[in-house]
């Protein structure tokens, strides 16, 4: 396995994305490492980051279970997020490795949820300043435990581990800033829009449009839907159409502006 890769400057010079604190960080996984042990994963595993016309500017070859970042303190790493990410690792672990699994079942739907955002959140600082998710939602993520405003999760079963490291796409706005993050680990798939400002209702727009086409495959965690049915599985070509589905933020001709602005 290829050496853990750090993100960003010395943790001096750093203050905690989550609560603000200074002077003690710590070097955050993206996602366990431990999960890498419950599959095999693809050999090609690589950290893609791309422009927004989808060309690659920076490969590197390390997976999601590598990479670190150094924005997160000790108190926050070693606390609540090692408590949320120990809730929700049993269930978690089924779905990965594509076992049938019920969100009420195992009581989690709310930690599950903040499991999905803050590595949404975190999948973030991979990319350049510009582009990173507003500290504002870090912030109210650690302050109210909840789901920001305008955040909308969706999960589902998908035939293979397809996004290495993630995938992430932004649009910055006069307005606002929105922002998609979908990864798959192993069988599991879940995707993580988020956003800011005179825009937040655009994330809840685009889940709006996905569920048309895919309402057999995808299950809303945040807002938490309790009608619960069985969910169909995502192809490789599904989950690769659903990751870049925020080109339509861009000016693409994925939505039309009305399915965009609600």
């Amino acid at each position: 396995m290829p050496k853990t890769v750090h993100t960003g400057v010395p943790s001096a010079a750093r203050s905690c994305v989550f609560c603000g604190r200074t002077g003690d960080m710590s070097k955050e996984h993206l996602l366990r490492r431990k999960f890498i042990d419950l599959y095999e994963p693809p050999r090609d595993l690589r950290y893609i980051r791309q422009d927004p016309l989808g060309k690659d500017f920076r490969r590197m070859p390390v997976s999601q279970f590598q990479v670190t970042i150094n924005d997160v303190c000790r108190a926050c790493n070693g606390g609540w997020l090692n408590d949320l990410e120990n809730a929700v690792e049993p269930f978690l672990n089924r779905l990965i490795m594509g076992e049938p699994a019920n969100i009420s079942e195992h009581r989690v739907d709310h930690e599950l949820g903040l499991w999905m955002v803050t590595r949404a959140l975190l999948r973030s600082k991979l990319d350049p300043a510009n582009a990173h998710a507003p500290i504002e939602l870090f912030r109210e993520m650690f302050e109210t435990r909840r789901a920001p405003k305008g955040t909308v999760a969706l999960i589902g079963i998908t035939e293979a581990d397809v996004l290495s490291a993630g995938y992430y796409s932004y649009a910055i706005y006069p307005d606002g800033y929105t922002g998609l993050v979908t990864f798959t680990i192993g069988r599991l798939f879940f995707q993580v829009g988020m956003a800011l400002g005179e825009v937040e209702h655009r994330p809840a727009a685009i889940a709006r449009n996905e569920m048309r086409h895919f309402s057999e495959q995808l299950h809303f965690v945040v807002p938490y839907d309790r009608v619960l049915k069985e969910i169909h599985v995502l192809t490789e070509t599904d989950v690769r159409a659903l990751g870049g589905w925020l080109s339509a933020l861009h000016g693409y001709p994925v939505l039309s502006q009305k399915d965009i602005d609600g």
